[in-house]
């Protein structure tokens, strides 16, 4: 759990930036936008960055707000993995998906170096405003999204291991069924087939615990997604030397693609698993009375679960948002192709 001593640190680093950023703007918020050309669109950038640097601070105190949560949360992880720790294949995508999170974030740094390097041959002011403004909300919003993306993908791919297991599981008694099973063979199994229910209810658990502590953190950062990446497209599309803001908005867009892929295959598990014990109802005729509760019972716990990685129940992380979001992000950058940024 964190220590008062961490928190007191986290508050005043908040304290600091905030300050830091607000005088930014307030004080030398013109040199942010020059460069761009034209009315609207510097009139967009400055909106964007405002727009940022305020998210960027409210993401902030939500953070520090859910600490405990958050810390309960990972800690609920790592006690299931230790538990029954993934297996080699979920283990390596699960480093892969971290891998290219943290890996796009820094890449967006570079990009936003490249993009401006303008601002290294002006004043220090004009440094100092770029970096607070720009760049520290930037990172610091990519790397939130890659600490969110990592507890995703750790429960996208825990839950595959559990359905395989289910389905071996579920394989493996049907053939016993055929060939007879004595009373303790039946309790046995009754018994690994509890073990799977409770695996599956901890990490339903975790799903929702996770849609509750990381609500508005998750909300802050979708905002920016759709928000930043239509800017940047916009910019890049409205000015010919502008191909670095599209590769920066396609790398924000392909983020968020890859955290709804894997929130599409959190829900695609927890179907599987499902489909996997209605069909052992239907074939198998002749179950164990207890084999057969204990069966009706995990399909029915799997009913009244809602195992999809969400925002506050508003929206969730699937193919279902994954298409929204995209049309929205077209949306925009039609609205904004209809005014006149000469």
């Amino acid at each position: 759990m964190p220590t008062r001593g961490w928190t007191r640190y986290c508050v005043v680093t908040m304290i600091l930036l905030s300050t830091l950023k607000i005088a930014c703007l307030l004080i030398h918020p013109s040199d942010n936008v020059k460069a761009v050309g034209g009315t609207f669109v510097a009139m967009l950038v400055a909106v964007d960055l405002v727009a940022r640097c305020m998210l960027s601070i409210v993401l902030q105190a939500l953070l520090i707000r859910r600490r405990f949560e958050l810390a309960a949360l990972v800690e609920c992880v790592v006690s299931y993995m230790s538990c029954r720790g993934p297996s080699l294949s979920s283990s390596r995508c699960m480093a892969l998906v971290l891998a290219w999170f943290l890996a796009s974030s820094f890449f967006l740094t570079i990009l936003g170096l490249i993009a401006a390097s303008y601002v290294w041959t002006a004043p220090s002011l004009t440094t100092v405003t770029y970096i607070v403004t720009e760049l520290i909300p930037t990172h610091h919003t990519t790397l939130v999204e890659s600490a969110m993306a990592a507890l995703l993908g750790s429960c996208a791919f825990l839950g595959r291991d559990a359905a395989d297991d289910v389905r071996d599981q579920i394989g493996s008694l049907a053939s016993r069924i055929r060939k007879g099973m004595s009373v303790e063979a039946d309790v046995v199994t009754a018994l690994e087939l509890r073990e799977l229910r409770t695996r599956q209810q901890a990490l339903h658990e975790v799903v929702r615990a996770s849609n509750n502590a990381q609500g508005g953190a998750k909300l802050c950062c979708v905002f920016v997604t759709v928000m930043e990446a239509a800017v940047s497209s916009f910019i890049g599309i409205a000015h010919s030397n502008g191909i670095t803001t599209v590769f920066w908005s396609t790398a924000i867009i392909s983020k968020f693609i890859s955290c709804c892929i894997l929130g599409q295959q959190l829900c695609d598990n927890h179907s599987r698993i499902s489909d996997t014990l209605q069909g052992f109802l239907v074939t198998c005729s002749s179950i164990p009375k207890r084999k057969r509760r204990e069966v009706q019972g995990f399909r029915h716990q799997l009913e009244m679960q809602d195992c999809r990685c969400g925002i506050f129940d508003l929206l969730y992380f699937d193919f279902t948002t994954m298409k929204a979001v995209i049309g929205t992000y077209m949306t925009c950058l039609v609205i904004l192709s209809q005014f006149d940024y000469q």
